[in-house]
């Protein structure tokens, strides 16, 4: 189903793009990897300084990504953290309570 781009789930932008990508790929040399909106947020729950809450904020809702989703991602990626994961896990509960806040749930996001 086509959609316009504005209307688009973080899941339908990931698939358009991996299909534009692999067309590309086929067509040159290049090589083309990109984060996806839930992957960006979980880049930036790192440093979480103030551009990067707004970022977050503005990427949950446009994307509609629920909690869940953010959260089992951020486990995912600190599975694998070494070091001292506390401010990870600081910065990660203001993440989930900023979707909690948007009121991002799943069953809206498959909508």
């Amino acid at each position: 189903m086509v959609v316009p781009i504005e209307f688009a789930t973080h899941t339908e932008l990931a698939e358009g793009l991996r299909t534009l990508i692999r067309e590309l790929e086929k067509r040159t040399d290049l090589r083309v990897f990109v984060l996806s909106p839930l992957d960006l947020i979980i880049s930036k729950i790192a440093r979480y300084s103030g551009p990067d809450a707004t970022d977050i904020a503005e990427i949950i809702s446009r994307f509609q990504i629920p909690a869940s989703e953010i959260e089992q991602r951020a486990e995912e990626a600190l599975a694998g953290y070494v070091g001292n994961s506390s401010y990870l896990r600081m910065n990660l509960r203001d993440v989930l309570a900023t979707a909690a806040r948007l009121s991002i749930t799943p069953s809206a996001h498959s909508a």
